[in-house]
């Protein structure tokens, strides 16, 4: 047995020994490998390109030098299809006994099939590597996707308003500049990547345990007192008057029908219809009262008695408005578990609104998408009806459908997230004219959202240029029918001072919208793309108008702030004052448009202060977040450009020295003042009675209107040379022509062009 397993060994080691020549050749091709297989330690097969090469689409290159490289501490691992390429190697390796063509037919049939592979990969490796990693170019494609949206380092979450973005993205482009001794003395830090939401009444937020905290048995207000029920009355009345017409969400002479029609009675709440009613009206009480608390004095008296802004106060207090939402909360969501109907679709649309109003961007986006499941889930979108239906059902359905759409789109882009509802069907009609449901803001908040659709797109592509050419069209349009519809009010002014926070809505979307739009532009000044890309001239650059929409941004705000209105929280107004601040550091740090920036950057940190030193009931948690950002911004700025200043003063020096030089003027035949008396050449004027010279400054060239001067007494006239005969247009007086034959002939006078002039 021994002796067999012997004899075994040795027939294996000669047969090991006596491996065919193509076989020796074969290793040591396979041993020639470009730089990225041996970095990765696979298999190559010694082509230029390889087949690993081609699959990766890099470029394959090889070391011409015998020594190995070594692995770099950072090179990526080997690839997980690693096992894969090393089995797929070409046809003339594995069978080298094949013919030519042979090895030919068989290499095209793996490529096609490699090929195929590849495309099917495309998509699945565009969508991991996206904004993963600032260094790597995204591929050039006919939708490439945008550097400038990224996605979050630490969550789950892509960020597609570009406000939320560019302070981190120009922090760190500020910070690059700078060396680490100045950042560490002056504490830089980089703004991070804005998270959250925006909104204007963070002094208290909801706690998940005080919506389940003994509130199903609380009684919230006592319908049966005078006090309570007048209270409650202003309340719903404060709400459809000032808060409820920009998205219409409650139908408002139904919801007062419901009202008086004896659902608050004590003791008759038994049925789900009433339980439902009773909790779209604490819904909207939620609302009144958090509004409530951001009115002035002088408006607080004017709505309400003493004896009922007492009775909200003690409300607040209590925290009733928190156990009021928790309350109707627990009630929608059970009901929803259970039914589908227009009731909870508004339901919800509530309690999203209430949600952005006070809370965190998840918890709206979550109320808002149980508002969109529903319409979606009921088909309101077909605009078909059964035919059992009452026509105030095709009513209610048309309302909710485009209630859910318009809060959507703009609450959607608001946070930096893609929209959930798509159009209807092509049959379904548009808001466009206001009726008993739906108001004049509505209608502007519809069309507002129309054009957010064309803003975003699904993969996060940047527009190109007629798409952003197009959508700018759109805007124009809309701010033109809005401001004629402000000068047929005849009460309106133009910083809108004396209108409703409600009727301002519209047009601070519009600027959000606006100023979102332009902004793009920003990123290719603080941190250009370092590879090859169109992104940079995908959209069209329009400085002024993003000034001119700033400063519009600006009026408006002082205006709000100047009735004491700030705090109503209406989500925009904290956020459209960031955006400026953002911009005006941004653009004067790039040495644009500086003086007006200046001036609208003075106005908004005027305005920061006098928010800063406000005491309002419930003041924004994130306005110390915006002002530091803002001034961080800022201290980089000034530390980067006295590093410049202080370079360019001991490299190029502070002094421009003698400025004769630029002094100097010409004429087409010579120097002004040179071998002739100054006063002999005149420069061209209207006014001049009989020039006697033409003094051409316009790179050698004259303007027809600086050439015909004609007075009252006599026309000059010119006389021009035969084109055939190489000829210049000769500007003397008739009567004084130049001669070639004289020796200082016109084109001994042309030959200074070609000369350096010596003083």
């Amino acid at each position: 047995m021994n002796r067999n397993m012997i004899h075994s060994h040795e027939t294996h080691r000669n047969a090991m020994d006596n491996t065919s020549p193509e076989r020796k050749k074969q290793r040591i091709r396979v041993q020639r490998a470009c730089n990225i297989c041996k970095r990765r330690k696979v298999k190559c097969d010694g082509n230029k390109p390889c087949l690993n090469c081609i699959k990766k689409e890099i470029d394959c290159e090889y070391n011409n030098s015998s020594n190995t490289t070594k692995k770099e501490p950072n090179d990526p691992p080997a690839d997980i299809d690693a096992a894969e390429s090393s089995t797929m190697s070409p046809p003339n390796l594995l069978h080298p006994q094949l013919n030519k063509e042979q090895s030919e037919d068989n290499m095209a049939v793996l490529l096609l099939d490699l090929a195929k592979k590849l495309k099917q990969k495309k998509n699945i490796k565009d969508t991991t590597s996206l904004g993963n990693d600032d260094t790597i170019p995204p591929r050039v494609t006919k939708d490439t996707n945008s550097p400038w949206q990224s996605f979050s380092y630490d969550k789950y979450r892509f960020h597609r308003r570009y406000q939320n973005v560019l302070p981190n993205k120009f922090g760190k482009s500020l910070l690059s500049a700078l060396p680490p001794q100045l950042i560490q003395e002056n504490n830089l830090e980089t703004p991070r990547i804005q998270n959250y939401a925006w909104n204007m009444s963070g002094g208290h937020y909801l706690k998940f345990e005080q919506m389940h905290e003994n509130n199903s048995s609380l009684l919230f207000f006592n319908f049966d007192n005078p006090l309570h029920l007048s209270t409650v009355t202003k309340l719903l009345t404060f709400y459809f008057k000032q808060i409820n017409k920009p998205y219409g969400i409650i139908h408002e002479e139904m919801f007062w029908n419901q009202f008086n029609n004896g659902f608050l009675q004590q003791g008759k709440q038994n049925n789900k219809s009433a339980k439902l009613f009773t909790s779209m009206l604490y819904l909207v009480l939620t609302i009144s009262i958090r509004f409530y608390e951001g009115l002035p004095a002088s408006s607080l008296d004017q709505l309400f008695t003493p004896q009922e802004q007492e009775l909200v106060h003690r409300q607040r207090i209590l925290r009733n408005e928190e156990y009021m939402f928790g309350h109707a909360y627990s009630i929608v969501s059970k009901l929803t578990f259970e039914w589908e109907s227009f009731e909870l679709i508004q339901s919800w649309l509530l309690i999203a609104f209430y949600l952005r109003t006070c809370y965190r961007q998840i918890s709206c986006w979550n109320a808002l998408s149980r508002a969109i499941n529903m319409c979606n889930g009921m088909s309101l979108y077909l605009n078909r009806f059964p035919e059992v239906h009452s026509t105030y059902d095709e009513v209610k359905a048309w309302h909710c459908f485009w209630s859910c759409f318009i809060m959507d789109k703009l609450i959607s882009f608001q946070l930096g997230r893609l929209y959930q509802l798509s159009m209807p069907v092509t049959n379904m009609n548009q808001p466009t004219n206001p009726d008993t449901w739906f108001h004049d803001e509505t209608i502007q908040l519809f069309q507002l959202s129309k054009i957010v659709m064309d803003f975003q797109k699904k993969e996060a592509q940047e527009l190109d240029i007629q798409e952003s050419l197009q959508l700018r069209g759109e805007m124009d349009k809309w701010l033109d029918n809005f401001m004629k519809s402000q000068e047929d009010n005849s009460s309106s002014s133009l910083l809108f001072t004396n209108q409703p926070l409600y009727q301002l809505q519209p047009f601070l979307s519009y600027l959000d919208i606006r100023v979102t739009f332009e902004l793009r532009y920003l990123f290719c000044l603080i941190n250009p793309p370092s590879y090859t890309s169109p992104l940079s001239y995908t959209f069209p650059i329009d400085i002024p108008s993003l000034i001119k929409h700033c400063q519009l941004s600006l009026d408006l705000l002082t205006g709000i702030n100047s009735k004491d209105f700030f705090f109503v929280p209406w989500w925009l107004n904290l956020s459209q004052l960031f955006s400026i601040g953002l911009v005006s550091v941004v653009l004067i740090h790039a040495g644009i448009e500086t003086v007006a920036m200046t001036t609208i950057l003075d106005k908004s940190m005027k305005l920061w202060q006098s928010l800063e030193t406000a005491s309002p009931k419930n003041p924004p948690v994130m306005l110390p977040q915006c002002l530091w950002c803002i001034r961080m911004l800022n201290q980089m700025c000034c530390i980067r450009l006295s590093l410049s200043q202080s370079k360019f003063a001991s490299i190029v020096g502070e002094h421009g020295g003698d400025n004769s030089h630029n002094k100097n003027k010409f004429s087409q035949f010579g120097k002004v003042g040179e071998n002739e008396d100054e006063t002999d050449i005149v420069e061209p004027s209207l006014t001049s009675q009989k020039p006697t010279g033409y003094n051409l400054e316009n790179n050698g060239s004259a303007r027809l209107s600086d050439i015909l001067i004609k007075d009252n007494e006599e026309t000059l006239s010119y006389t021009t040379r035969d084109s055939s005969e190489n000829i210049v247009s000769s500007l003397t007086p008739v009567g004084e022509q130049l001669s070639l034959d004289d020796d200082d002939d016109l084109f001994a006078n042309l030959q200074w062009f070609d000369q350096d002039f010596v003083l």
